[in-house]
């Protein structure tokens, strides 16, 4: 069974998580099935190898997350995934506001920390309104990813 170095998965009623996880997809060359959307699936990781996850999340205010990554987190047995690393990408408002870390990437990092997986690269917290940005978006990447 082949490893994906990456799964890149996003939670979203809207289109911008989407497309900032179809974005980072493409930048990692990872296969084709991703990414993936978990508010329609609550059990992807079944039967699904990675060594990296990477979770692009809206937040909607103070430590309030999205419904369906909170569901796809508590839905999933994390323990085969014990010293994998995970990322997080969180879309939101941030304009305004002194610390950019609202909830999303709070919530999922200690969430996770607390299942064994490991918090690396850093978080990206990424203004959304009125579009995200993407080239902030590649500069995390290029720093965080490029070989």
């Amino acid at each position: 069974m082949q490893i994906n170095k990456y799964l890149v998965i996003f939670a979203s009623k809207g289109r911008s998580a989407k497309t900032i996880a179809q974005r980072t997809a493409q930048f990692l060359k990872v296969d084709s099935h991703q990414p993936l959307d978990v508010t329609h699936n609550l059990q992807l990781l079944a039967g699904t190898p990675f060594q990296h996850l990477i979770f692009v999340c809206p937040t909607y205010g103070d430590e309030e997350l999205e419904e369906g990554m909170e569901n796809f987190l508590i839905a999933n047995d994390w323990t085969p995934y014990s010293g994998h690393s995970f990322s997080v990408i969180e879309l939101g408002l941030y304009r305004g506001y002194d610390s950019p870390l609202l909830g999303a990437a709070k919530i999922i990092q200690t969430y996770l920390s607390s299942k064994g997986l490991i918090h690396s690269t850093g978080t990206l917290s990424l203004d959304s309104v009125p579009t995200p940005n993407e080239a902030l978006l590649d500069q995390w990447l290029t720093k965080n990813f490029a070989s």
